[in-house]
């Protein structure tokens, strides 16, 4: 998305991005807790996404909540110029690929995991599908977390 903002826009500098969930959220109806349950939903409902590391940016992003630590385990990461071109770069790269494999006709399922959720779950096609661990690219693919590679 930030790639196509700035090729769309390119006399604006882009200076991130964040997802907002709209969704409805259920909460445990015996539960009397007005604290937990406030708590429950502020959590299902946590913005998302990556931005510059920048006073003015910070300022315009409220009142989201900006972390106070630059970490990968952030719903909200905080990014250096060059980590934000890093990002969009493997963004265009992962993009071109998968519409390359189509393009040639591979079409194997081939989901990535990056959480304790299988990608499976969001997927509309998930009684249909057709994923074989014996064919190449039929299994769920697990994210290996960004920390190891700093390591």
């Amino acid at each position: 998305y930030i790639a196509a903002v700035q090729q769309g826009m390119p006399d604006h500098i882009v200076a991130g991005a964040l997802y907002q969930p709209v969704k409805e959220v259920l909460t445990d109806a015996q539960d009397e807790d007005t604290e937990k349950i406030e708590a429950s939903i502020e959590k299902a409902l946590q913005s998302k996404g990556i931005y510059l590391d920048d006073e003015a940016v910070k300022q315009a992003a409220a009142p989201v909540k900006v972390p106070a630590r630059k970490s990968t385990t952030d719903l909200i990461n905080v990014l250096s110029e060059e980590g934000l071109r890093e990002v969009v770069e493997k963004g265009k790269t992962a993009a071109c690929d998968v519409v390359g494999r189509m393009f040639a006709g591979l079409t194997t399922p081939n989901p990535l995991q990056g959480g304790q959720t299988s990608p499976c779950e969001y997927c509309g096609n998930r009684g249909a599908c057709p994923i074989d661990p014996r064919l190449d690219g039929g299994r769920v693919r697990k994210l290996e977390s960004s920390d190891k590679e700093e390591e």
